[in-house]
């Protein structure tokens, strides 16, 4: 049985021998960037050697394990890295027959994995080449607890990883596994599993099944900087990852106090870890109201732009007034859609659509230059009809404590944490019937460019009682009257 390449080793220890087993003391050493200290037993006198003992490694460098020289790279970034790397290596898992052990393992941090592994505790018992593990980790400061087992014995090797978690905050988690930035809360229960066969390393990471379930999350996102948190909850959520199948995922929870449901799919890991774009749906329901969306999901940052098509409609606005910001009592359909499209610099919604009421438009948002520091918003809205009369029982009173700073220039929805400031807009509006309670406006045409928050010399006509109407316009939005 050979060592891995740990690199240089220097070890002091209190050596006691005798015919077919060897005992190490007051172990104290480093063997490449893994430090470790306790006491350590091998036995000869059985069929195959046996490894007894207990260690304390206050780092542990996992790539000698890998097959790799501890200098050859550097940690890997995130899980897909990790997965990439472990999908090349050889090592035979048969080789676990060749040693038994009943080993204590507590480990400090684990370096070149992903995010912050640490504080890890294993009791580990091989036989056979069976390998049973009871285990404690903090994972992106989170305890889990569970149990690592791989059967070697078996014609195809197995592993299986069990880790849950009880009460504990989901920030960092949701950060290391998904990559999201801005959720903060507590569930109850967390559950993550993996599961695999194959020979060696490599096969069992690409044969890899994946399973995470949440239950009786308190959460919200939005948690940044200049952002409004917005609060959900999650009685269950679960996602699914068969090895070279889709995702497919279930929730079931409430947004800002309304029920809802969703189902969800993805792509597999494969093509994720290639670099392929990922395709994705979803479908929720919720307060009478129905979500579709479908598209494209690029691989990594960098990579070709989110591309996502969206339907949303409910046959009652006051339905889903919590989340758009209307009238609980509003009884007019409301219904949206559009294509939205994300990059690093820009972000647009094109092919947008809205019917609230009799009130019809359809157009392109975009907000670019997100890289600077002045991002500039473009509109282009193509209103077939707006009803005044009728948008006025849609839309909730003003709240008597709603500040006044910036309120005509930015555009607020209860489900975005950040409002669409308007202080640096073009706008091209063309407003083809405006019906007013007393009168009709037709053909209103109106460009403009809006900086901080003032619109100077801005060009318009429209038609009033079959008489053309145009001029410039200049008005100051920064006040809560313009």
């Amino acid at each position: 049985m050979s060592l891995p390449p740990v690199g240089a080793t220097r070890i002091g220890t209190r050596v006691q021998w005798r015919p077919g087993l060897l005992r190490l003391e007051d172990i104290a050493g480093r063997m490449g960037d893994t430090s470790l200290e306790g006491e350590l037993s091998l036995s000869t006198e059985g069929r195959v050697p046996r490894l007894t003992g207990a260690l304390t490694v206050p780092s542990l460098d996992l790539r000698p394990f890998r097959g790799q020289a501890p200098a050859v790279q550097e940690a890997p970034k995130s899980l897909l890295d990790t997965y990439r790397d472990l999908q090349s290596q050889t090592f035979d898992l048969k080789r676990l027959a060749d040693l038994d052990a009943d080993l204590r393992l507590e480990v400090g941090t684990w370096l070149s994995l992903p995010g912050d592994v640490r504080d890890a505790s294993m009791s580990i018992r091989l036989a056979g080449g069976v390998l049973h593990s009871p285990m404690k980790v903090r994972v992106a400061g989170v305890p889990l607890e569970g149990r690592l087992d791989v059967d070697a014995s078996a014609a195809t090797p197995t592993f299986g990883l069990a880790l849950s978690t009880r009460a504990a905050p989901l920030a960092g988690l949701a950060r290391f596994l998904a990559g999201l930035e801005g959720i903060e809360g507590i569930a109850e229960r967390f559950d993550l599993g993996l599961s695999a066969s194959g020979g060696t390393l490599g096969e069992l990471t690409r044969s890899v099944s994946a399973k995470l379930a949440l239950d009786r999350g308190r959460l919200s996102y939005g948690n940044a900087e200049g952002g409004r948190p917005v609060e959900f909850r999650l009685d269950r959520f679960e996602v699914a990852l068969p090895a070279g199948a889709a995702l497919e995922g279930r929730a079931r929870g409430a947004l800002l106090g309304e029920p809802f449901t969703a189902a969800f799919s993805g792509g597999d890991l494969p093509t994720l870890a290639r670099g392929g774009r990922w395709p994705a749906t979803r479908r929720a329901t919720g307060s009478g109201a129905r979500l579709e969306v479908s598209g494209e999901l690029p691989a990594a940052s960098g990579a070709p732009a989110t591309d996502l098509r969206f339907a949303f409609d409910a046959p009652r606005a006051g339905s889903v007034a919590r989340w758009l910001g209307l009238a609980p009592d509003a009884q007019a359909p409301v219904s949206i859609g559009g294509r939205l499209s994300a990059r690093p610099d820009a972000l647009w919604l094109r092919d947008f659509t809205l019917e609230l009421g009799r009130t019809r438009l359809s157009g392109e948002l975009g907000r670019t230059a997100l890289a600077g520091s002045s991002p500039q918003v473009q509109v282009r809205l193509d209103v077939a009809e707006a009803d005044v009369a009728q948008l006025q029982t849609l839309l909730p009173p003003p709240r008597p404590d709603a500040a006044t700073r910036d309120l005509r220039t930015t555009l607020e929805l209860p489900i975005l944490p950040r409002g669409i400031d308007l202080a640096d807009a073009d706008v091209a509006l063309h407003l083809r019937r405006l019906r007013l309670p007393e009168t009709e406006i037709t053909d209103v045409r109106f460009e403009g460019r809006v900086r901080e928050g003032r619109l100077s010399d801005a060009p318009f006509g429209a038609t009033v009682a079959g008489t053309p109407f145009g001029g410039l316009a200049s008005v100051d939005l920064r006040g809560q009257v313009p």
